[in-house]
């Protein structure tokens, strides 16, 4: 008897480090993908999981039942079990997906979920939209560099303003 309470007390420990090991990867990490893996055989996920390692990134495979602790009822499709994919940057995200080879996922990107996608879908968009992302970017950056010296000399003629009326009423007040 007290030996099945210890085996229950383990896996119920287990059960909730694993939980704060994939809460924790999900916090840290802006992008997380999250695949189907249920008709991919354990070579192909061992494989998968070595050409993600080279990139630097985590993976987890995930049961069915912490999919459904963690993200209430919205996976609850996945019958079995997923991999979890979690990615710093935008460069190792579009390498990976190129890994993947036009499988379907679903990613996150600053805990934002997208729709069911696949990978020659966002690699056909970003070579679409590379050259506006990066024309996009560099006008943000000037318009925002112009805002802040705009902002900058407005508090310079503001100080100068507070500084003379300072002087001219210390003026004023000398004179009387």
């Amino acid at each position: 008897m007290k030996l099945k309470n210890l085996d229950y007390l383990s896996h119920l420990l287990y059960d909730n480090f694993t939980l704060l090991q994939i809460v924790k990867s999900i916090t840290i990490n802006k992008i997380f993908i999250v695949l189907n893996i249920c008709n991919m055989s354990n070579n192909d996920l061992l494989d998968l999981k070595n050409e993600i390692f080279k990139y630097g990134s985590n993976s987890m495979v995930i049961k069915a039942k912490y999919i459904k602790v963690l993200f209430s009822n919205y996976f609850s499709f996945f019958k079995s079990a997923c991999m979890c994919i979690f990615i710093n940057d935008m460069n190792q995200f579009l390498n990976i997906i190129k890994i993947l080879k036009n499988s379907s996922f679903y990613f996150s990107f600053n805990k934002c979920f997208s729709n069911i996608t696949n990978s020659e879908t966002l690699l056909l968009q970003y070579n679409i939209y590379e050259s506006l992302i990066l024309l996009h970017y560099i006008i943000f950056k000037l318009i925002n560099n112009i805002i802040l010296i705009i902002l900058f000399y407005i508090t310079l003629f503001n100080q100068l303003l507070k500084n003379s009326s300072i002087i001219t009423m210390y003026d004023n007040e000398k004179k009387n």
